[in-house]
């Protein structure tokens, strides 16, 4: 394994406690020692967890981050027998993003397929058995963007949207090789905690959503984000604009693990064995008040693929009207211990069906695989340069 690649493992993998206490001696991004006179913070530990954003390396553009702190949620879980359970769920604390994803924040992503095909050709940067831990494979290419752009929505500070739960985790990995930070989507819990901010009343009336939700009634398109007002933490959003993936699939969790009583947010992740049935939260421009509730859930199907013209489908696209309200945004766990097994689930495809999907997408030309790691924007630069010279 290479040396940079190992460096990488080692940075977000097996981060260890003395290290972390490290950084935050440092006053990481994030992370003070010294608590805040003013503004929103979290106290955790030693520490004090406050907002903070970072630009995307290479760009311009930036993302805001918001601490979440850690508590208890009760979630409603339906066991394999079809009980209907409340477990206590412990959440660790985390950082989210301010705002739903928006297509400027995705748009680095979106370039890198132009960026791979240039290596490529130059046989440089390529892929191999050393460095394949920072392999990222680029979205295919936008064959319609008028409609999966611009037609619902698509100026730069409109939330994404028809992006798969895929799509959504290879832009999170894409942004975590690329700052050495693990970002990743938000489970289920740590969604609707967030979202919940510890308010009392989880099911307001339709009139009350209508004034802090983009929904049906009061939207025909995505609007662009953070024009209503935030949750009581400071988040935008949360409910209604589009719909939001999580990490979740749709099933039970079995009873064993439903007994216990009590669970971090992590073990309450149903994790997707299936191909479709991922699961997306919030409620969207699509749906009505009833439906943009902080508890309101809705499975992916084979029907948000169906307008997609080629096979085998896109995995970072849905192109049916209902994936026109489906985004996403990131979350960051104050923890950087990331084991291999986790690793692999927040970031890499997790069925057959989806690795061989990018296999022929790869091979017909309409996605390319490349490296990202802290050094891409610089040969990105150093290759236009190169091209802009006499």
């Amino acid at each position: 394994m290479s040396k940079l690649a190992l460096g990488f493992l080692l940075h977000v993998c097996i981060f260890n406690a003395a290290e972390l206490t490290s950084a935050q001696e440092k006053n990481e991004l994030g992370i003070t020692v010294s608590q805040p006179t003013s503004g929103y913070y979290v106290a955790y530990q030693d520490v004090y967890l406050i907002p903070y954003s970072f630009l995307i390396p290479g760009t311009k553009t930036s993302i805001e981050m918001v601490p979440v702190p850690a508590g208890k949620f009760n979630l409603s879980l339906q066991t394999q027998t079809g009980e209907h359970k409340s477990v206590e769920v412990n959440v660790a604390p985390f950082w989210i993003a301010k705002t739903e994803t928006t297509w400027k924040q995705y748009g680095p992503f979106l370039d890198l397929g132009s960026v791979f095909r240039q290596f490529e050709k130059l046989k440089i940067r390529q892929i191999d058995p050393d460095n394949k831990i920072d392999g990222v494979t680029a979205p295919s290419l936008i064959y319609d963007e008028d409609y999966r752009r611009h037609h619902y929505g698509g100026t730069p500070n409109h939330p994404v949207g028809t992006v798969s739960q895929f799509g959504a985790k290879a832009y999170t990995k894409f942004l975590t090789k690329l700052t050495s930070t693990p970002y990743r989507l938000p489970s289920l819990v740590e969604w609707q905690y967030a979202a919940n901010a510890n308010r009392r009343t989880t099911s307001p009336p339709a009139e009350a959503i209508n004034k802090i939700a983009w929904t049906r009634k009061n939207a025909r398109t995505r609007k662009e984000v953070a024009t209503k007002p935030p949750n009581p933490w400071g988040i935008y959003d949360m409910q209604g604009n589009v719909s939001e993936w999580v990490l979740d699939g749709q099933k039970c969790l079995s009873s064993t693990l439903i007994n216990r009583g009590s669970i971090d947010s992590l073990s309450s992740v149903a994790w997707p064995t299936e191909h479709r049935k991922r699961v997306a939260l919030g409620g969207s421009f699509l749906d009505l008040p009833k439906n943009c509730q902080v508890h309101s859930q809705k499975s992916s199907s084979a029907r948000l693929y169906e307008d997609e013209p080629m096979l085998p489908h896109s995995p970072h696209w849905t192109t049916s009207t209902a994936g026109q309200g489906i985004g996403f945004r990131i979350v960051r766990p104050v923890d950087r211990n990331v084991p291999l097994e986790l690793a692999n689930r927040y970031w890499e495809p997790d069925h057959p069906k989806i690795t061989n999907a990018l296999k022929v997408k790869q091979e017909s030309g309409y996605a390319t695989r490349g490296l990202v790691n802290p050094e891409l924007p610089t040969a990105a630069k150093n290759f236009i340069q190169q091209k802009q010279l006499p």
